[in-house]
């Protein structure tokens, strides 16, 4: 068995840290907001770890201080502090550096237990790594090379909307990345961290340990959100042509308004004639009484 298959199929004890509203896949380096201080002494302790690893988990519920393991999803990330910057300011947050390094497994929620180096409230937990699933090379290069086309796509179809696919602050080196990378794991997991995707969409491909699927994922994610784009242009397009047959028809009834008002013209004549016309087309007659009515 090769080390990465024994890897693979390790089970660890990592300290905890549950995120509210983010993601973290693995190939990308995040900085993470330390509000908590059960997450202070988790990170504390990686640092202290010789391997500086911990278990980074999204909750279901981001009003939850204290998640347990059934309100946590259950795939996540084995993440490797890089950095930790602790401020003790009132008002002010400390901030994590990770980088995402693999899938795991949540299998358990360690109860906070006293320790005179990191205090009261720190959890660990246990946890399986998971193993990513081969892709047939020439699969991968069919759908690396259909993923980017969707992403260009996608990209020129937001570049002009409300909400662009990219974020702001963006690396400039994430995106010449997406263009560029050849590995269909690493860039798939760069793209679900990387784009603007609704939450549920980052969590399904967060939980995916098939390259391919997620691949498929993605293009599906950026294929509908061309074609929502296109929808919103279309409708705004119809819109703004009725708002201008409006002002049109508005602007040629005022000129023929002033006109009449200009001829000595009553417009009670229109009303007249509008009346006359309602009372033939409502009389039960032969057709060449109407036509005789009309021309009167």
């Amino acid at each position: 068995m090769t080390e990465q298959k024994k890897k693979d199929r390790e089970i660890a004890q990592l300290p905890l840290v549950t995120l509210r509203g983010l993601t973290i896949t693995p190939s990308v380096r995040v900085k993470i907001p330390i509000g908590r201080e059960s997450s202070l002494e988790a990170f504390r302790m990686a640092k202290r770890n010789d391997d500086h690893m911990l278990a980074l988990f999204c909750q279901k519920n981001d009003r939850q201080m204290i998640p347990g393991i059934t309100e946590l999803h259950p795939v996540g990330i084995a993440a490797k502090v890089t950095a930790l910057t602790e401020k003790e300011e009132p008002g002010k947050s400390s901030f994590g550096m990770v980088k995402g390094i693999s899938r795991i497994r949540l299998l358990e929620i360690n109860a906070p237990q006293k320790d005179e180096n990191y205090g009261d409230n720190l959890r660990t937990a246990r946890i399986e790594y998971l193993q990513e699933k081969s892709v047939d090379p020439k699969k991968a290069a069919q759908l690396l090379s259909m993923l980017r086309s969707c992403l260009q796509y996608a990209r020129e179809n937001t570049a002009s909307g409300r909400e662009p696919l990219l974020p702001e602050g963006v690396p400039a080196d994430i995106v010449s990345e997406m263009m560029s990378n050849e590995n269909l794991s690493v860039l798939t997991d760069i793209m679900a961290q990387a784009l603007r995707l609704d939450r549920d969409t980052k969590v399904l491909l967060l939980s995916c340990t098939d390259p391919a699927e997620r691949a498929r994922i993605l293009i599906a994610a950026l294929n509908g959100i061309s074609y929502k784009q296109e929808i919103e242009e279309h409708v705004l397009e119809q819109a703004k042509a009725a708002m201008e047959r409006n002002q049109k028809d508005y602007l040629l009834n005022e000129q023929l308004r002033i006109i009449k008002k200009e001829l000595g013209i009553d417009e009670s004549y229109d009303n007249e004639v509008a009346e006359f016309t309602r009372r033939n087309n409502a009389l039960n007659a032969p057709a060449y009484v109407h036509e005789r009515l009309d021309r009167e």
